[in-house]
């Protein structure tokens, strides 16, 4: 059974890079056979994780609907194993296919749901899913008062700038597009 799991391991790896290098058709292929692996030796989790990259590579391939069907199926496995990790970030991207396929409500309610989740398991902030820059953010403000203190001045001070920022870069898009009618 080690060496079937190994297999399937492989496979899944295999089938990440062949999607990192837009293979998907070959991508897909590696992951279905790691799925009958996964199944086959009774490893729930594995067939979450691959069911879950098969949504996400289907998602963004223009397919939100099929994708979706796949994260459903990887969502529904990760809360029958208690596996919080996973099913907040199947749930995650999960609201992000229901977004791409026109579902807003739903995805908005997947994503709600993965917050949640995150927001009661204790993640390392490294591995929480904020962009560097608001982890850096935190990282400084949280080595003490002072470093506080400089986030608030500097948010206080850089707010009128971004607003301004934004209020250019909406009018300079909007004239843009009416000037290409």
């Amino acid at each position: 059974m080690g060496a079937r799991l190994g297999e399937a391991n492989t496979l899944q790896a295999i089938a990440h890079v062949l999607q990192f290098k837009d293979r998907r058709d070959e991508a897909l292929e590696n992951y279905s056979q790691a799925m009958l692996i996964y199944r086959e030796v009774g490893d729930r989790l594995g067939e979450a994780n691959t069911l879950k990259a098969i949504g996400c590579m289907i998602s963004n391939s223009g397919r939100p609907h099929e994708g979706s069907q796949n994260l459903e199926q990887a969502v529904m496995i990760y809360r029958e194993i208690g596996y919080q990790w996973g099913l907040a970030n199947a749930l995650q991207n999960l609201g992000i296919s229901y977004n791409q396929g026109g579902k807003v409500q739903e995805g908005w309610r997947a994503a709600y749901e993965a917050q949640e989740i995150f927001s009661k398991i204790d993640i390392p902030l490294a591995n929480q899913p904020y962009p560097n820059w608001l982890k850096k953010a935190i990282q400084f403000a949280q080595r003490g008062k002072f470093q506080i203190l400089a986030c608030f001045v500097i948010g206080v001070f850089a707010f009128p700038f971004v607003v301004v920022f934004i209020l250019v870069l909406s009018t300079w898009r909007l004239v843009i597009g009416r000037l290409r009618r």
